[in-house]
């Protein structure tokens, strides 16, 4: 799990690094970017700087670079029924056999 490597902080950068990527390959300037996300320039900027923003701000700004569905998604469907620690423990376990096995057969 990514969660177990990385601190929410380092997380958060990452995230916002991603997004700020998405937004010079559309080669849009913050200045430009900004208004069309519906947040302030130094919102933007805080945002890109790895800094705390609002879960909205968030969404506003990956809406605007045309991946709020892929947000979305990440939680899954409103019919899946929430996984307990403990399952989701067991599937951990178990997606970590299934990559030990196919390094083994890897290098073999």
């Amino acid at each position: 799990m990514l969660s177990k490597l990385l601190t929410l902080d380092e997380i958060a950068q990452r995230l916002a690094a991603r997004a700020r990527g998405l937004r010079l390959a559309c080669n849009i300037p913050q200045k430009e970017f900004a208004p069309s996300a519906g947040v302030s320039l130094a919102t933007l900027r805080r945002f890109e700087a790895g800094r705390d923003v609002s879960l909205r701000t968030f969404l506003q700004i990956m809406e605007a670079l045309g991946r709020v569905d892929e947000i979305e998604e990440l939680c899954g469907k409103p019919d899946s029924p929430a996984l307990t620690i403990a399952e989701r423990e067991l599937r951990e376990q178990q997606a970590q056999r299934g990559r030990r096995q196919r390094a083994r057969r890897a290098h073999s």
